[in-house]
């Protein structure tokens, strides 16, 4: 078992270079795709065991010292939730971020009396890792987010310490869920989840493959058992940590299991965090959806790019309207462009993908340039989406709709806020219907239009993780489907 998907791995590299007798499949696929254990890990026998507690690998402390090193990590958390709290300045100094001042009692204080921390002390506030109000709800792979092709920049030593200019996921992602639990450990009524995700490292189809095969093969425990975990925790320390430790002797010896021939690929310096998003219904009288990148060893208030702001969210501000004539000439545009590469195109093995249309940066708006997107997306309710107004092309609305944090966790996938609810201790978060994984046929109502609609996101990732452990499928039929999902961000 240990020694049969690194030996697989190694023989398909032989056979190909050699040209000699094809290789299957089945080679990479031996057993079936396990959603539950592969790709979407929720159950309790992982997110509650000693590993989610402090200081264990899936831990909210063990996550933010290797982000931020373990004597600055205190307070670099200290200072973004003071920041998030109370409100902030954007790069330029120019761009104020709303304050989300009810997290002061939602989040610090009851860290801070936990910690046995006094504020007439007048030291500073360290918070301490075991007192850290947050439950770990899931491990999710996500390489379905994988880019379809690789990028010169990504062999760069500094491609993940610059920021989202320069992160990548040329593998796609994967990410470690929490939410916000009381001071009796229980989740809070309106709720709030933290995602931290991150980049899988990695430039070239071995690395990749490497990667996909060393999820694939947490499928073939029976069980969620010490074996599984430990064999977990060991992939989960690939991009969580900044470096893995070397165990003694360890260069000597062969790489014995998938993950340990991953860990030889990878270059130990970085920090593959890409960012951490917030669900967050606590904090105020609406719900709210942030993002922070995770630049210069720090968490930053970032603008949500795929997320309209709010008077753009109301069907009957006038700035709807601008925004849908620019999404529409845009999407005439595109479709001209396409046309055109159609007509060049001389190769019959490669088919000219359409560009997708997304939300501009700013539009011009009475003859001043408005920026589109800010630092936070309002969820009024749990219909709450993106309508065009008088847009024409509801494939389009829904596009971009589905693309902003409101639309993916309210109307636009029938969802009551949450994907991957808060839970208590020893009980499996709850998963909204768009990601059942019981292979259930299921057809969502989009908000808009009221149509019935197929929705299968859960067997869509799945078939998206088998293309990339078939060696065999073409290079044409993996396009597809790597464009098929090239705007999710989600």
């Amino acid at each position: 078992m240990k020694n049969f998907l690194l030996v697989q791995s190694a023989r398909l590299f032989v056979l190909l270079s050699l040209g000699w007798l094809p290789v299957t499949a089945a080679d990479f696929q031996d057993h079936a795709i396990v959603i539950d254990k592969e790709l979407l890990i929720t159950a309790p026998e992982v997110v509650d065991a000693t590993e989610a507690r402090y200081p264990g690998a899936w831990s909210f402390g063990h996550l933010v010292e290797q982000a931020f090193g373990r004597e600055e990590a205190p307070v670099k958390v200290e200072q973004w939730l003071q920041l998030w709290a109370g409100g902030q300045v954007a790069a330029g100094g120019k761009v104020p971020v709303q304050s989300r001042r009810g997290l002061r009692e939602a989040i610090i204080l009851p860290w801070q009396n936990r910690d046995g921390y006094r504020e007439d002390s007048g030291e500073a506030w360290k918070p301490q890792w075991r007192n850290a109000p947050f439950r770990l709800l899931a491990i999710v792979n996500r390489m379905d987010l994988a880019l379809p092709e690789f990028t010169a920049n990504a062999a760069s030593p500094a491609y993940y310490s610059g920021g989202a200019s320069l992160a990548t996921r040329e593998n796609g992602e994967a990410r470690l869920i929490f939410c916000l639990v009381d001071e009796q450990g229980k989740p809070f009524e309106k709720g709030l989840t933290l995602i931290f995700e991150y980049g899988l490292d990695g430039n070239n189809e071995a690395t990749r493959l490497d990667w996909a095969m060393a999820w694939h093969a947490l499928g073939k425990r029976k069980n969620f058992d010490q074996e599984y975990r430990d064999e977990l925790q060991k992939l989960t320390r690939c991009f969580t940590d900044r470096g893995v430790e070397k165990v003694a002797g360890a260069e000597e010896k062969k790489p014995q299991t998938v993950v340990d021939h991953l860990m030889a690929r990878l270059t130990k310096e970085r920090m593959p965090l890409l960012r951490v998003r917030s669900n967050d219904g606590v904090g105020g009288a609406l719900r709210e959806f942030r993002e922070f990148e995770y630049v210069g060893n720090e968490l930053r208030a970032a603008v949500l790019k795929s997320s309209p702001r709010e008077e753009f969210l109301e069907r009957n501000d006038p700035v709807n309207r601008h925004l849908v004539k620019w999404l529409e000439n845009d999407a005439q545009k595109a479709q001209i462009e396409w046309l055109e590469a159609v007509r060049l195109n001389r190769d019959p093995s490669i088919t000219p993908v359409k560009r997708a249309v997304g939300l501009p940066e700013q539009i011009l708006i009475s003859r001043v340039m408005t920026p589109v997107s800010g630092f936070v997306s309002v969820a009024k309710d749990e219909t709450t989406h993106w309508d065009g107004r008088g847009m024409s092309d509801d494939r389009l609305r829904r596009e971009i709709s589905l693309q902003s944090c409101c639309g993916c966790h309210c109307g636009d996938t029938n969802t009551s806020f949450y994907h991957i609810a808060p839970r208590a201790e020893g009980e499996a978060a709850k998963l909204s219907t768009f990601l059942r994984t019981d292979g259930r046929n299921w057809s969502l109502t989009d908000p808009a239009t009221k149509q019935r609609m197929r929705s299968a996101e859960m067997e869509d990732r799945r078939d998206f993780f088998a293309s990339l452990l078939d060696p065999n499928l073409s290079v044409r039929e993996k396009r597809k489907l790597r464009d098929a999902r090239k705007l999710l961000a989600h």
